[in-house]
């Protein structure tokens, strides 16, 4: 419900859609009518299709150890299932999740992922990343660079220069070297 839909407008929508079908089984039954009727507003009607089907599926033969095979589950939306829903160690890699990564340099694993997804979100966005608010600056390649170019240019307007930090943000930040 959320991709390409406000969150301020998902929420009641979603209480809803919970309050009618509370289990996967009771979706599964639900006539694929009633299902779009309570869609509609939230754009992409073939989501609630899959959806439906995919309910339908798990209903009838249980979760599959691939959550890929379910309709209109591809690779990221099966990773952030098996992540969230079942705690599996798999890390879900989202644009915002890459930007971190690539940015960073750094191995993060499972735990970290809604930190990460909110981090990209947030402050370590596309087109003017607040390195000054990130707690991983400290340790940044990117923030780095940034400050190197920084200093051969002159200041930067819009640039704030990160507060040295220290220390992990998560339990298992970096595969193999934990902080001490």
């Amino acid at each position: 419900m959320l991709q390409q839909t406000q969150a301020a407008r998902v929420v009641p929508r979603y209480v809803a859609w919970l309050q009618c079908w509370p289990t996967i089984d009771a979706l599964a039954a639900a006539p694929t009518a009633e299902v779009l009727r309570a869609w509609q507003g939230l754009g992409y009607n073939r989501r609630a299709l899959s959806l439906h089907r995919a309910a339908r599926q798990v209903s009838e033969g249980g979760w599959p150890d691939d959550l890929t095979t379910l309709p209109g589950v591809g690779r990221y939306t099966a990773d952030a299932v098996a992540c969230f829903a079942f705690g599996r160690a798999v890390l879900p890699l989202d644009v915002n999740v890459r930007r971190v990564l690539e940015r960073t340099r750094a191995e993060f694993d499972h735990t970290c992922a809604q930190a990460l997804m909110d981090l990209g979100a947030t402050v370590c966005i596309a087109r003017v990343p607040r390195c000054g608010e990130c707690p991983l600056a400290g340790e940044c390649h990117f923030t780095r660079a940034a400050l190197r170019a920084a200093a051969q240019a002159g200041p930067v307007r819009g640039f704030v220069p990160p507060a040295p930090r220290g220390g992990a943000t998560c339990a298992a930040r970096r595969r193999g070297s934990r902080r001490r």
